[in-house]
């Protein structure tokens, strides 16, 4: 940081006299390396479902990046509504995104690699759902929900939408079906997003696209408690499966209890997916190959004496910390009517097989001793004999040798046992559910990072817990602290600061377009806050050490002392930087657009050295300051990047009498129309023309004669402007404001009751034709220039220092159709017509017609920003 003192002086080159020009710092400022590095906005349509749109790149044509085609780019400073009366700017006129907001969860519940993967996702809200029953379809139609895979997003079919009242839940069923890709923990490499998380992420999010039915509006109060979640899938094959000998090969018949399968025999089933979760019930479909007969106890007799198919039970055990947990015991593993068909094997696990450790992040292999967790094992325990392979070789032996010695015994001949069945599978998979709960408000699988409730705002991330706040909404809310109750934006500004150092001042200089803001609007207070610890944090009145910029309406410098719980390592905005964000909750428009966002920034004033007495006739150009008078070798460099501002040439002597003359005449009072508009000129240097019109108002809605009522209808000076609307231009609502009370202040109590000082009404004139060239005039160029002439021919004050703008009069279609006729390279125009525009109470009317007369007392036609100029066809 370095100290810039008050009146240091900076050099700004020689007056019309040869004598140097000096300006001096106005007070005290502190410098260093802070330099507005990004700018982002987001908006809010409030009139259009909440729909929210952003600006990566605020300050560029289409809120992207895309450069502006104009000499002197401006910009919404927080962004603007894309809707238009017939619906949605094209995406050429566009200058914000659609963009996406919603919410996401990690969780190891969501590694889903195969089958039919069903998945319920239940929000215990702690709202009353009353207002969202019937609108299950539109909200199913307005979500997207996918998850993370291993290059990009999956998205699952949603089922249904359940409402439950009663139990305060809204309940999603989505499904992945067989043919979807598996899901994998979110892979940064691949995947644009920035979670972190080594599980596979769910992201829910708002379709916003131009015909959706967006639902941001429906949703965003809803505040929830906690989620559960159960997965259900089935037909999974991608399993690890093993038995006493060794590795099976999945995908062909296999001896899950070996060949020789004894009471004890195990049959080992390996899966990460499934594994690591809160499992409820697993299913072990079989289907067996070659089983001898339908009834084993026929078959078996009298080798084995059973009672029916069912006698074949198995127990199932899960691998906890290395260590071998029964889940169920005596479960069949043959269908009681039939031994030859597929059986489903069902286990329930008990509620104290919760989860099992840690995740498993490695790859699973194959079981041993050594492994920890990941396994279930089916263990054979009915009969005690097994399948009678330890019994049939002396049984057969014994049988055999009596028969030999009596071959005519039938009872004999029965008593030789067939030989035993080796289980063997043909096809073999799982189906299975598990469940998780996230308690949002107190879960303690936040502290393990098991699972996270992510909300998605429109530049990050920010994971959602109660430590955080007392509620947790279903969806990110653009909301700030005003010091007595929150608001919800309707728009914010981020501006991203490099270089910073917390604990530093930081001075932002804002060029505003002045005059651009919506003149019907009152002036808004824009609350300014900071990013700590991904919390958006209310500056005090304290550290915001000034403001001149009358809340963004004019260009000025607003000083901040950055608090040292400022930081730059946060998820909701880009990391790197620290960021400050503006915010308004309605009206935005009453905010002037912008130019440009610098740090660094002082104010100087010219210091009078005897200089010549027509130097402030002029303002100071921009650039013309560009170093100290006494070199410090601190500054490194000195820019003035805006012409100045202010200031007031001496008065010559026709001034004088002017001033003197009218003085005499008014006598600071104003009683006529004249003396209103004389006043105002007089006191406001800055404004161009007056008109004031008796007898008038402009209330929406009401007629605009209305005895007793002044209108005052003022335009801004365009000599010399940074930055106005030259085809329209405007003042500031403060400017209205300030001539307002200036005026009260001079005519009688009952006049300043009904007094409006307003800007004009500009009323659009557009033409559409077709045009043919001369002979070898190129078409894209001139295309341009007939653009150009025709705005210049419709408001040439836009384009020549001292052309009238004049309020009223009309507009003939012939005359502008003349006028393009009379170029040097139109050849001819075909399908002329003219299309009067005008915008009131933020309605806008469009009509053809063949003359063209003002709507009111205070309006001036203008030229359309762009006309419909085309080639002739069939030419």
């Amino acid at each position: 940081s370095y100290l810039v003192k008050e009146a240091t002086q900076l050099k700004a080159g020689r007056d019309s006299e040869g004598n140097e020009v000096v300006y001096k710092v106005d007070k005290d400022t502190v410098f260093n390396k802070g330099a507005v590095d990004k700018l982002k906005s987001v908006f809010v349509d409030k009139k259009d479902n909440y729909r929210v749109y952003s600006a990566p790149v605020a300050n560029s044509k289409d809120g992207s990046g895309k450069k502006f085609d104009m000499d002197e780019p401006k910009w919404k400073t927080f962004g603007e509504s894309q809707k238009t009366d017939t619906g949605y700017q094209s995406e050429d006129n566009r200058t914000m995104l659609f963009t996406d907001i919603g919410l996401a969860i990690t969780s190891p519940i969501f590694f889903l690699y195969q089958g039919t993967r069903v998945i319920t996702i239940t929000f215990t809200t702690d709202n009353d759902l009353t207002d969202l029953v019937g609108r299950e379809i539109s909200i199913k139609e307005a979500l997207t929900f996918s998850f993370s895979s291993e290059k990009k997003w999956v998205t699952a079919d949603i089922d249904s939408v359940n409402i439950n009242t009663s139990n305060k839940f809204l309940e999603f069923v989505i499904e992945l079906g067989t043919e979807a890709e598996p899901t994998f923990a979110f892979n940064n490499s691949e995947l644009e997003d920035n979670f972190d998380s080594k599980f596979p992420v769910l992201k829910v999010l708002l379709i916003n696209e131009t015909d959706s039915d967006y639902i941001y509006k429906t949703l965003k109060n809803v505040t929830i408690s906690k989620i559960d979640i159960s997965t259900e899938v089935t037909n999974l094959k991608d399993l690890i499966l093993q038995n006493d000998s060794g590795l099976l090969k999945p995908g062909k018949p296999f001896y899950p209890f070996t060949t020789i399968p004894g009471k004890g025999s195990s049959f080992y089933v390996g899966s990460k997916e499934i594994f690591q979760k809160h499992i409820e019930y697993i299913t072990l479909h079989i289907e067996w190959k070659d089983v001898p007969n339908t009834h084993l106890k026929t078959y078996y007799h009298p080798l084995i004496s059973l009672t029916d198919n069912e006698d074949f039970k198995v127990k199932g055990e899960v691998l906890y910390d290395n260590v071998w947990k029964e889940v169920e015991d005596n479960k069949p593993i043959f269908d009681k009517n039939d031994a030859t068909t597929a059986i489903d094997v069902e286990f329930i696990f008990p509620d104290t097989l919760s989860y099992y450790g840690e995740v498993i992040s490695e790859n699973l292999g194959e079981y041993t001793t050594d492994t920890r967790r990941g396994f279930f094992r089916v263990v054979l325990t009915h009969p005690p004999d097994a399948f009678g392979h330890g019994l049939y070789r002396d049984a057969y032996t014994k049988a055999i040798i009596e028969y030999a010695n009596d071959p005519n015994d039938t009872d004999k001949k029965n008593a030789i046992p067939n030989e035993p069945y080796t289980p063997l599978v043909k096809d073999f998979w799982i189906d299975y559910k598990a469940t998780t709960e996230i308690n949002v408000k107190a879960n303690s699988s936040y502290k393990t990072g098991k699972e996270k409730f992510i909300h998605i705002y429109p530049f990050g991330i920010k994971e959602e817990r109660k430590a955080s706040s007392n509620k947790v909404n279903l969806l990110p809310t653009l909301e700030f602290n005003n010091d007595t109750k929150d608001l919800e934006s309707e728009v914010e500004l981020y501006i991203g600061i490099k270089d910073l150092d917390p604990t530093e001042n930081l001075s932002l200089l804002f060029q505003i377009a002045e005059g651009s803001a919506d003149p019907e609007l009152p002036k808004q207070e824009i609350n300014w806050s900071y990013l700590s610890n991904n919390e958006w944090k209310i500056f005090e009145d304290t550290e915001v050490i000034s403001d001149d910029t009358n809340s963004l309406i004019k260009s000025g410098i607003i000083t901040f002392s950055i608090p040292s719980a400022a930081d730059k390592d946060n998820t909701i905005m880009p990391s790197g930087l620290h960021w400050i964000k503006a915010s308004v909750d309605k009206n935005s428009g009453a905010v002037c657009e912008t130019l440009d966002i610098i740090a660094q920034a002082a104010s100087a004033t010219f210091k009078d050295n005897d200089n010549a007495d027509d130097f402030l006739e002029s303002v100071l150009p921009a650039q013309t300051i560009a170093k100290l008078v006494n070199k410090d070798a601190s500054i490194k460099k000195v820019s003035q990047p805006y012409a100045s501002l202010g200031g007031k040439p001496i008065e010559n002597d026709q001034n004088f009498y002017t001033r003197v003359s009218e003085r005499l005449r008014h006598k600071s009072r104003g009683i006529t129309i004249w003396d209103y508009e004389k006043l105002i000129l007089q006191e406001f240097p800055d404004i161009y023309k007056v008109k004031c019109i008796n007898h008038s108002t402009y209330i929406p809605n009401t007629s605009e004669f209305a005895p007793g009522y002044v209108t005052v209808v003022v335009i801004p000076n365009l000599y010399n402007k940074n930055s106005v609307n030259s085809l329209e231009p405007r003042v500031s609502v403060g400017t209205l404001n300030n001539i307002k009370d200036f005026l009260k202040k001079k005519i009688s109590l009952f006049a300043a009751e009904k007094l409006q000082v307003l800007n004009p009404l500009y009323e659009k004139i557009r033409v559409e034709f077709q045009v043919q060239l001369k002979k070898g005039y190129d078409w894209g160029y001139y295309k341009s220039k007939l653009q150009e002439d025709i705005k210049e021919f419709l408001s040439p004050w836009a384009y020549k220092e001292g052309s009238e703008i004049s309020f009223g009069g009309k507009i003939h279609k012939s005359v502008i159709l003349n006028f393009i006729e009379e170029r040097d390279y139109v050849d001819f125009v075909a399908e002329f017509k003219m299309i009067q525009i005008i915008t009131k109470e933020g309605k806008t009317e469009s009509k053809y017609t063949d003359e063209a007369e003002p709507a009111t007392s205070r309006s001036i036609f203008v030229s359309n920003s762009e006309h419909d100029i085309n080639e002739v066809v069939n030419c």
